[in-house]
């Protein structure tokens, strides 16, 4: 890289005959110094940082510019390695004691934190002082903390952490008092703490635009006896929007992390992808530039956008259900889950049902409604009113849907999930909660129907149905061009072996599909097996017996093989206990021969308690190959 030695002085404040000292490897004059750093990109700079000690320790000054953003993560690599120690020299003790010693790194770090916008802490052990971390650094923008799994021991995060420089200073306390942290727009705190503590937080941040606040797995998840109560856990909705946080755009309040069925959902925040990956692509489904453009779009607009809260003890549709009602114009995104099924501690639970009657939301996207006490009709007068809906979640006891009524209406739908809800595919009333089905010729009528009128339906996920699904239920999904994902339970005694090849078929005739996953399947012929080896775009395939009843499932040996032979697609395939045919011995010999990563537990007895193939390479046979094993067999 070559570097004019005509360079324009460039004002600092860095102590430039110090510096210049420290950095003696680089016998240039000050300004040129610095605009080589200027020039070079943040990761040009972190590799000149690890050359030697004396580097780590000057570096960063001359590259203050770049230092906007800034991630701790818990990396055991970093804190056992006894070379990187010694490179990183004095600056190794905020990153050591930020895991260990809680609060001393803070004045250590002032160095990148008078231009720093973002700050994250990811799977972090310990309690931090969120309020003198937000006074430290004057121009954060946004602030991330997400704790370990284990956070809630002993409840450390009720409180403050104490720090010692100061705890007799009085000028610092009152300076802390009287902080407000105009800049945040952003505040993520994913931890549940006492509302005594969170608020005073909160409040400080006038001009917060994004809140997430007391979540995590709570309760019976964790082990530990945490029950959320509006008087001493939950924030002050009242305040929250109409005094602290007016311009709030999104708020995840109170919220239970440990649905399964969201964890592709992009513009959420959540699950089983990862500690790590929690907090993920709020402002929408664009990436770069036009994610920004729909950041500020958005912000313009105004009101509450996104809301995601669950019910506890004294919190429910009285608390909540204003604010719905009073945003129910910007609102975009709406979840309200029910906590019943983590504690029985919960007492008078209130029904919502009454204020969805007359509710509209003229641009809401996506809806769910898990958890909480909602009757039939309101339910259906409330999704005939949201045409532009796009994503749909129901887990409500004893709810019907009429399938063709409201997949009619909601022509826009990417994505459907319900559980423990009755699918009434006749044309009688479905406000009278009847569960009098015909899901065989009437259901392939109506996908038929909807694909001819260009359904936009991605994801179908249906769990513990009162009815599963039969074969013609399965046929009847095939038929849907779009779709990418199909997640269902069966009933393998109402599946037959024609019915399912049939529908193998049909999904690679007819869809996209890469992701397939069968719960409580009974048997899987030879025939279905090599259906599924010729779906052109299956990436994943999970067929999970009724594991809990010790009972597995029968499937064909050489159908397995031909299916791990013949796909040109499967990366990642799951079997949950199954019972072979004919000897596993082939299926083992072949995963030997592959370099691709597997697993293969309790071979014996033509028995497989699971099997397990990840970033599976696949062989990809011509149909001459396959004709030929064909003849051979």
């Amino acid at each position: 890289m070559k570097f004019s030695m005509n360079v324009p002085s460039i004002t600092t404040n860095i102590n430039i005959d110090r510096s210049l000292n420290q950095l003696g490897f680089l016998a240039l004059p000050a300004d040129i110094i610095l605009t080589i750093f200027t020039n070079l990109n943040r990761s040009d700079v972190l590799t000149s940082m690890t050359v030697a000690q004396s580097w780590y320790i000057d570096v960063p000054q001359y590259a203050q510019h770049m230092w906007t953003y800034l991630n701790f993560h818990k990396l055991e690599f970093y804190k056992n390695n006894n070379r990187w120690k010694r490179c990183l020299g004095i600056h190794w003790v905020p990153w050591y004691q930020i895991f260990s010693e809680k609060c001393q790194f803070i004045e250590q770090l002032k160095q990148l934190t008078e231009q720093l916008l973002e700050l994250k802490f990811i799977r972090h052990p310990t309690n931090l002082p969120f309020i003198r971390i937000l006074r430290n650094c004057p121009s954060l923008c946004r602030f991330t903390y997400i704790p370990t799994g284990d956070a809630y021991k002993d409840l450390l995060y009720d409180t403050e952490p104490i720090v010692p420089d100061e705890q007799h200073d009085n000028n610092i306390l009152l300076s802390q008092q009287q902080s407000t942290f105009h800049t945040l727009t952003y505040l993520c705190l994913d931890v549940y703490m006492h509302k005594q503590r969170l608020e005073p937080i909160v409040k400080k941040c006038p001009n917060l635009l994004y809140l997430i606040c007391t979540t995590g797995l709570l309760g019976v998840h964790q082990g530990f006896s945490i029950v959320p109560d509006y008087n001493t856990n939950i924030i002050d909705l009242n305040k929250l929007f109409n005094t602290w946080c007016p311009n709030l755009t999104f708020l995840q309040s109170n919220c239970d992390c440990f649905t399964s069925y969201r964890q592709d959902w992009s513009e959420c925040i959540i699950i089983n992808d990862g500690e790590e990956n929690k907090i993920k692509r709020i402002e929408g489904d664009g990436t770069g530039i036009q994610q920004q453009q729909q950041q500020q779009q958005r912000e313009r607009k105004g009101g509450l956008q996104y809301l995601y809260t669950c019910e506890a003890q004294g919190y429910g549709p009285t608390q909540i259900a204003p604010h719905i009602i009073q945003n129910a114009s910007t609102l975009e995104s709406l979840l309200l889950h029910g906590r019943y099924y983590h504690s029985p501690l919960y007492t008078a639970r209130e029904d919502w049902s009454s204020i969805f009657l007359n509710l509209t939301f003229p641009n809401i996207r996506r809806l769910e409604c898990c958890g909480i006490l909602l009757d039939t009709f309101s339910m259906t007068l409330l999704l005939e009113r949201l045409p532009g809906l796009e994503k749909l979640a129901i887990d409500v006891k004893d709810m019907s849907i009429q399938v063709s009524r409201t997949l009619k209406i909601l022509n826009r739908l990417t994505h459907i999930y319900l559980s423990n809800t009755h699918l009434v595919f006749n044309v009688g009333n479905s406000t009278t909660g009847s569960t009098n089905h015909d899901d065989s010729d009437a259901s392939i009528r109506l996908f038929k129907e909807l694909a001819k009128r260009g359904s936009q339906l991605q994801v179908i996920e249906l769990d513990m149905m009162p009815r599963p699904a039969t074969d013609q239920l399965l046929q009847a999904f095939a038929y849907v061009d779009t779709l990418k994902k199909l997640r269902i339970e069966v009933n393998g005694d109402l599946l037959s072996d024609e019915g399912f090849t049939r529908f193998a078929e049909l999904l690679s005739k007819n869809t996209v599909i890469e992701y397939l996953e069968l719960r409580y399947i009974a048997y899987i012929s030879r025939s279905a097996l090599e259906a599924l080896a010729r779906l052109k775009y299956l990436k994943t395939l999970r067929m999970l017996s009724p594991r809990g009843a010790g009972i597995p499932f029968y499937a064909d040996g050489t159908g397995v093989l031909r299916l791990l032979r013949w796909s040109t697609s499967l990366e990642n395939m799951f079997f949950d206990s199954i019972r072979l045919f004919d000897p596993p011995d082939s299926i083992n010999n072949m995963l030997k021969r592959q370099t691709f990563k597997y697993e293969l537990k309790d071979i014996g007895d033509y028995f497989i308690d699971f099997m397990q193939v990840e970033n599976y390479v696949t062989l990809g046979l011509t149909d001459r190959d396959c004709n030929n094993e064909n003849a051979d067999s």
